[in-house]
């Protein structure tokens, strides 16, 4: 049991065995710290790798018997969480003395007050309300106005978990807590570092024999060698019948060596980001799942992570999404400010190398007092964070498009049933089904054509994010099999051409390949996102005359139905580029009139034709994919997607406009924020 390399077996495939592998490496990592020689005083590298069966941690030399008793480990790698600090007062004329409301705790720990805690939530929003009646906060000063006023904000949310009375755990996490220093005051560490080193020496070490010895060994009153399994360190040992062969009707709590209970709370205040959705009555633990992860790059990206949890309100589904998403962004910003202080510093830019992403039990309030583990699932990071992310470049083009993606989801609202949708639809492309970006994408885009009227403080989708996911998604390690549908290469599709200036009665250049795809991309913009932007800037008096061309609505997903057929999705996207073609040519017969009087009336403002060679592009890319309906479906999405995409991102249109090249009636300084962003094409 005295190795550099210790294993948890993955026992329960729940985040249960994260929390467990997290603990362990924690302590060994305070054991090595604390040696008297101080050799690992300021550096320790301790390392988790899932090695599938297991996770193995690894330590930078074996472990030696005699560091068991001359170590000093910490007492506080997890604390006690108490709701009341202080006992009762006796009533009046009572003859016994008050009892505490809490447990008796060792003098040399200090609790996590829980109710200070939610005190300073209180002061912190009331600050936070008072300053956006003045000025406009950003989530950055949110955070750091809530730090500033938590003296536990490190451990604010676990702490918040643990003492929520409903998800009665207080009681067990903190009688753990309150063992493992008392077997340490008595001298029993190295009983304790000898059991964990024994557990965890093999993957098939036996719990029971092992628990059985310690208790054997360690004779100390009001410690107990088993604790009952909390559903928070344990959300799949719930109380019930849980033999595996039932020989009586019974209801009870299973029970565990309490030392397993204690390294999972150590896990627990390590890497676990847990969140409570008030008025869903729900609450969500996510628990990072290690790949092959540096403790120390860890606890440095986390603890950025957590903040940035900070000032966004969201309901169960959007705080999937933006756990993924913040994590990915956490990841990366500490990456590359790494880079930037040591350039030698030896660094994956790739996420996906280091974690696998979370764990996450869902527990739902059934009853007025208690929380019950309703469902465990996995949350993946953005599947464009793959093998094409190998520098720092890379990772801050990746950035841009997280926080693009960001900057959209936020404001969605799950209590719309449309936009519940948009964000059921987005969780399912962070678990891998590709198409659902492009089903996310579209129906984004109508969503911002039928919010513009009321908001332009509405962000869209840009043509460079997408263009850069889909080239990072589907670059393969190796020669694709051409006729995988979802292997193939989508570059071709998503080549870019400059719409050319050119007289609206002229047909748009098709030499490239598959420009086609983008001529009807354009088509569809000119329809829907642009004309409704030039409309609302209109009604606000940002725009002094009103857009030339109708809004189509609706107009996204009526090509959406189609797929099931090419022949019908092709004869409705003719229909349509025959209606956007016949009002081209009208709008621009209707108003010679006007460029007669004035040369430069409708510059900027006419848009181009199409031409019939662009729908047999479209074609070709239906019969290039195949010609089942998954092919149409891919090709319509991406169509549609790319349609309603804004063609600037926010770098670039801030670019132009600095240069001077942007176009007449652009957005007011007030748009600016970033909060939103808009497509200027044809404004």
């Amino acid at each position: 049991m005295y190795q550099d390399t210790y294993y948890v077996a993955k026992r329960s495939g729940t985040l249960a065995d994260p929390l467990l592998a997290y603990g362990t490496a924690l302590l060994l990592q305070a054991l090595l710290k604390s040696l008297p020689d101080g050799r690992y005083e300021f550096s320790c590298k301790v390392q988790i790798e899932d090695q599938g069966a297991a996770f193995a941690v690894h330590v930078p030399e074996p472990i030696c018997e005699e560091w068991l008793s001359i170590s000093r480990l910490p007492y506080d790698l997890a604390r006690p969480v108490l709701r009341v600090a202080k006992p009762k007062e006796a009533k009046p004329g009572a003859l016994s003395k008050p009892k505490p409301e809490k447990q008796a705790l060792p003098e040399c720990i200090i609790p996590i007050d829980y109710n200070a805690i939610w005190d300073g939530i209180r002061k912190a929003n009331a600050l936070i309300e008072e300053q956006r009646q003045t000025k406009r906060m950003t989530r950055d000063e949110i955070s750091e106005l809530r730090a500033s006023h938590q003296s536990e904000y490190r451990n604010r949310d676990v702490a918040l978990l643990i003492g929520d009375y409903r998800m009665q755990v207080e009681a067990i996490h903190n009688q753990a807590v309150t063992q493992w220093v008392q077997t340490l005051e008595a001298g029993y560490q190295a009983a304790n570092l000898r059991a964990i080193l024994q557990m965890f020496a093999t993957p098939e070490a036996d719990l029971g024999i092992i628990a059985k010895a310690w208790a054997k060994e360690v004779k100390l009153e009001g410690v107990k060698p088993r604790l009952t399994a909390s559903q928070v360190f344990n959300p799949s040992m719930g109380k019930g019948q849980n033999q595996p062969k039932a020989n009586q009707l019974a209801m009870g709590n299973e029970d565990v060596f309490w030392l397993l209970e204690y390294l999972k709370a150590v896990g627990l205040f390590t890497a676990a980001a847990p969140r409570a959705f008030t008025d869903e009555g729900m609450r969500k633990t996510y628990v990072l799942v290690p790949a092959k992860l540096d403790l120390n790059q860890h606890e440095a990206i986390f603890t950025r992570f957590k903040r940035s949890l900070d000032g966004s309100s969201a309901g169960p589904i959007k705080a999937d999404v933006l756990t993924s998403l913040d994590y990915a962004d956490a990841y990366l910003s500490y990456c590359r400010a790494a880079r930037n202080d040591d350039p030698a510093t030896d660094l994956d830019f790739n996420p996906r190398n280091t974690v696998q992403g979370f764990a996450v039990a869902n527990y739902v309030l059934l009853s007025q007092n208690s929380f019950t583990m309703i469902n465990l699932s996995s949350l993946d990071l953005p599947p464009w964070l793959n093998h094409t992310v190998r520098t720092s470049d890379d990772a801050a083009s990746v950035q841009e498009v997280i926080e693009e993606h960001q900057a959209i989801i936020r404001p969605l609202n799950e209590t719309f049933q449309e936009q519940n949708n948009l964000l059921d639809t987005y969780r399912d492309f962070l678990g891998g089904r590709t198409d659902a970006l492009f089903a996310f994408c579209a129906g984004y885009g109508e969503h911002v054509v039928r919010t513009l009227p009321e908001t332009q403080r509405i962000r869209q989708m840009s043509v460079s994010a997408l263009d850069q996911i889909i080239r990072r998604i589907f670059t393969p390690l190796e020669s694709p099999d051409p006729s995988q549908l979802r292997a193939a290469p989508l570059d071709p599709i998503i080549r870019r051409i400059d719409m050319p200036e050119v007289d609206p009665l002229d047909f748009v250049s098709t030499s490239e390949v598959h420009s086609g795809f983008h001529n009807i991309a354009y088509a569809i913009r000119q329809s829907t996102v642009i004309p409704q932007r030039q409309l609302a800037n209109f009604k606000t008096g940002k725009r002094p005359d009103k857009p030339l061309y109708d809004v189509r609505y609706g107009l996204g997903n009526n090509l959406r139905r189609k797929t099931d057929s090419a022949a019908d999705f092709i004869a409705t996207l003719a229909e349509f580029l025959q209606l956007y073609n016949t009002e081209t040519d009208q709008v621009y017969e209707n108003t010679s009139e006007q460029r007669k009087n004035d040369p430069n009336y409708g510059r900027g403002r006419y848009r181009s034709r199409v031409a019939i060679s662009d729908l047999d592009d479209v074609l070709k890319l239906i019969q290039k994919y195949g010609s089942n309906s998954d092919s149409v479906a891919l090709v319509c999405n991406m169509l549609v997607a790319y349609g309603y995409a804004a063609t600037k991102s926010r770098q670039e249109q801030a670019a132009s406009n600095q240069s001077g090249d942007h176009d007449t009636n652009t957005q007011s300084n007030d748009e600016s924020d970033a909060d939103n962003t808009t497509d200027n094409e044809g404004e």
